[in-house]
């Protein structure tokens, strides 16, 4: 197949670009300049040079690329997006961009138009459905821009009169075939790095006697290895958090982007996902910081110190709030993938301590700017 992606830059958009000349697709991949890099010299750095000579590299903006004419295109795979859950620019880029993509899609003839969402839209509720909704906030995480524009975008996509699919991911976590090439690529890891910068706080006040002195007042320990610090992360310890690994997403995406069905949504979603609280302690611990508990009541610390250092941790996490506040587990449907791609499609890995721990040193590496072995 001849396929435009969008979104070759991201985490997952480059991934799929790998996964497709693997299998044997014509890849055109828009990309646009960024600084002093031309968008030839932006998709070398984000895929490597090897793989950027494999595919045709259309220069375009994603908000302003609906006039580029390229002849014969079998499909369009939307997968540019922006992820800030709380910025405005989620509507210029989420819906703005699938508007433009679906003008191009309509401009070059192109009837297949495979749309990336987010799993989210459907809700943070027990079972999230495999299907579209009519209305925006109808589902989904109340003030969260990022979900709110993906609502939209699915409304543009299933109202278009193309053939459409939507496929909708869980929290995507790195890293994959490309990972390494760029350290912006994170998913999930944004949690794990508020508690990174956590152990860097509380590690550079240690080493200052007289600060050293008020932790130790505080019930704070520290030694090369560990600290022992006893805040409250404030999740629901009984929720579930969808993540799934960055290679099986990209994967399953490029099958359904193959051989999906128009008019259908697919979650690409977890059907064992762990508990929060289980993710929330193996980040921690992988960071060497025990002694956290995990819970939605609020916690109020006699000390003054350890009052100011909980209301600054959670001051750092509120904007995961909408997805780990749930007080029961949330079981994505998936049947749509297993059903329609049949023995290709794999259930994802499950993710126990030792998998989680190996992403997260992966982070501490290549995010964190952590010099250590993973």
């Amino acid at each position: 197949m001849k396929i435009l992606l969008t979104g070759g830059s991201g985490m997952l958009g480059s991934e799929c670009v790998y996964r497709l000349v693997s299998g044997g697709h014509e890849v055109f991949a828009l990309f646009r300049g960024k600084g002093e890099l031309s968008a030839k010299e932006r998709a070398q750095k984000v895929l490597g040079a090897v793989l950027a000579a494999k595919i045709k590299i259309v220069e375009g903006d994603l908000r302003d690329f609906a006039d580029i004419r390229l002849g014969q295109i079998d499909a369009v795979f939307h997968v540019a997006a922006v992820v800030k859950l709380d910025s405005d620019e989620c509507y210029r880029t989420n819906v703005l961009g699938t508007v433009a993509a679906i003008q191009f899609a309509r401009n070059n003839g192109i009837q297949r138009f495979v749309y990336v969402s987010t799993a989210f839209t459907a809700g943070v509720r027990t079972e999230g459905k495999e299907f579209w909704h009519e209305a925006v906030g109808e589902y989904g995480l109340p003030g969260d821009k990022y979900v709110q524009s993906k609502q939209m975008a699915e409304l543009l996509v299933a109202n278009s009169g193309l053939g459409w699919i939507i496929l909708r991911p869980g929290v995507i976590v790195a890293p994959g075939v490309l990972s390494d090439l760029n350290p912006d690529f994170m998913g999930y890891h944004g949690y794990a790095f508020v508690l990174y910068n956590l152990t860097r706080i509380i590690r550079k006040k240690w080493a200052d006697p007289v600060l050293q002195e008020q932790l130790k007042r505080a019930n704070i320990a520290v030694s090369d290895e560990r600290i022992f610090c006893p805040l409250n992360i404030g999740f629901s310890s009984t929720a579930t958090v969808n993540i799934i690994p960055l290679p099986w997403t990209a994967k399953t995406a490029v099958l359904l982007c193959e051989k999906g069905l128009s008019g259908k949504v697919y979650h690409l979603t977890h059907p064992h996902p762990p508990f929060t609280r289980e993710m929330a302690l193996f980040t921690a611990e992988s960071l060497g910081i025990y002694g956290l508990t995990v819970g939605m009541r609020g916690v109020s610390h006699v000390d003054p110190v350890l009052a100011k250092m909980q209301n600054g941790l959670d001051g750092r996490l509120a904007y995961l709030k909408p997805y780990t506040m749930p007080t029961v587990p949330v079981i994505f449907e998936h049947g749509n993938c297993a059903q329609d791609l049949g023995p290709d499609y794999e259930e994802p890995i499950v993710f126990g301590k030792r998998e989680w721990e190996k992403r997260i040193l992966w982070a501490l590496k290549y995010n964190f700017g952590l010099p250590r072995e993973v």
